[in-house]
């Protein structure tokens, strides 16, 4: 004998090896969260805002600057160009966001519906969509109801109650997939936020929503009707649906019941980012650029000084070669101390030579 393999060995140990690599795909995409449509395939953003609006507008700016942030690409669309053949970029996500789609006609409803129906992934917003042209509001719900998976937008019934401050309370199995911080959630009954001290919440455990120093936060919601057949992300204390995610047809949309636009315009941007990451990342499954240049990991360090005290300690540092490492920022107080003049104590730039 050789030692060499007979060809028939050869060919057998190959297709063992592909049969072992589809296997392993197979499992990996079972094991890899949510399951995408078998739809098209998206390759990048597009946010759909009306013809008349420019793209300067701070409403465009706030989800360009999100997405630049995040490192998704992301292009503007017009609402003629999803009507028009031809007029959208291929493999495009579409967001529909808040405060600046509010009315819509009938034609781009219709649009939308069958672009999803057929494979696009959808970012559906609070109150795109509620009015037609005219301002008013349809019979029954919103024109969009189906493709949220809830009916929202009640005017015939609720009138000026159809939407209204609510707490916003997250499942505990949201909390991983929206990588809310430590701090920003509370347990039902407890008097301090979620932290890394205590147990991680259960899947079916909801947490309320809360600021730092205003305890539980209200958002104003639409109220909705109707089961949700598919993954609900948050609710409100009334039982509406806030957000989740569920398939129509080929595509898939993530409706968010929550002003995410006007949240981010006032200083609030955490769920703006949240639910466009979840749903670039996780949903569409997009190219992300890294954060750090050449993805290399970095630790950023920032001082504020504002006291001679802290002199002492700067010249330590600087001695022991820290700053060589940097670069750092160090923001110095210029001045003497205000409220306390005449103490030395100030960092005072205009007179300390050692600082400057």
């Amino acid at each position: 004998m050789s030692g060499q393999a007979s060809p028939t060995r050869v060919w057998l140990v190959r297709a063992a090896l592909v049969l072992a690599a589809v296997a392993a795909f197979v499992v990996f995409g079972r094991l890899s969260g949510t399951a995408r449509p078998s739809g098209e395939v998206a390759t990048r953003l597009a946010l759909l805002i009306p013809d008349e609006l420019s793209t300067s507008d701070p409403h465009v700016q706030a989800w360009e600057d999100a997405a630049a942030e995040l490192g998704f690409g992301l292009s503007v669309v017009r609402a003629s160009d999803l009507l028009r053949a031809g007029g959208m970029p291929q493999g495009a996500a579409l967001i529909l966001p808040d405060q600046v789609h509010r009315r819509m006609n009938d034609a781009l409803v219709k649009a939308l519906e069958q672009r999803v129906l057929a494979g696009t992934q959808l970012l559906l917003v609070h109150d795109a969509g509620v009015q037609d042209l005219a301002g008013s509001y349809p019979p029954g719900a919103s024109r969009l109801s189906d493709l949220a998976g809830v009916s929202y937008a009640l005017y015939e019934e609720l009138r000026g109650r159809m939407s209204g401050d609510h707490v916003a309370w997250v499942e505990g199995a949201a909390v991983p997939l929206l990588r809310l911080p430590p701090g920003k959630l509370i347990r039902d009954g407890e008097g301090e936020p979620l932290s890394s001290d205590q147990p991680p919440p259960g899947d079916d455990e909801p947490l309320a929503v809360v600021g730092y120093h205003y305890g539980r936060l209200t958002y104003s919601v639409f109220a909705t009707r109707g089961a949700f057949a598919g993954k609900r992300l948050m609710h409100a204390d009334d039982g509406s649906l806030l957000a989740g995610v569920h398939r129509v047809g080929k595509g898939q949309v993530l409706f968010v019941n929550l002003p995410l636009t006007y949240l981010k315009l006032r200083t609030d941007g955490l769920f703006l980012h949240a639910f466009l990451r979840y749903f670039a990342q996780d949903l569409v499954g997009l190219p992300q650029l890294s954060p750090v240049p050449d993805a290399k990991g970095a630790l950023i360090m920032n001082w504020h000084v504002d006291a001679a005290a802290a002199v002492p300690a700067i010249e330590a540092l600087e001695a022991l070669g820290v700053f060589e490492q940097g670069p750092y920022s160090i923001h110095l107080t210029a001045g003497p101390d205000v409220d306390h003049p005449g103490d030395g104590q100030g960092m005072d730039l205009a007179h300390n030579p050692s600082m400057q």
